[in-house]
């Protein structure tokens, strides 16, 4: 079994409503969630040479505004089965 957990997880909890009265919140579960209210933005131009991860933000998809999507540690343990040879 391989140790799937993340440290790094969408917190299902989470809602933010921007300046503008858009609400934003997680969709989906810990395998496959979405913001589907918001669009990820590359701050920096792709460079297959950089050594350093690319930065980004996300933003609303119908006034722009910037919005900080909350994530959590996952609250158990998770595995799946890994290769048997």
């Amino acid at each position: 079994m391989v140790d799937v957990s993340s440290l790094n997880e969408p917190d299902p909890s989470w809602s933010f409503t921007d300046p503008a009265g858009h609400v934003h919140r997680w969709v989906g579960d810990w395998r496959h969630s979405d913001l589907p209210t918001l669009e990820l933005i590359w701050d920096d131009p792709e460079d297959d040479d950089s050594d350093f991860p690319r930065r980004s933000h996300y933003e609303c998809r119908e006034c722009r505004a910037h919005v900080e999507p909350a994530t959590m540690a996952s609250p158990q343990r998770r595995f799946v089965p890994g290769l048997r040879s």
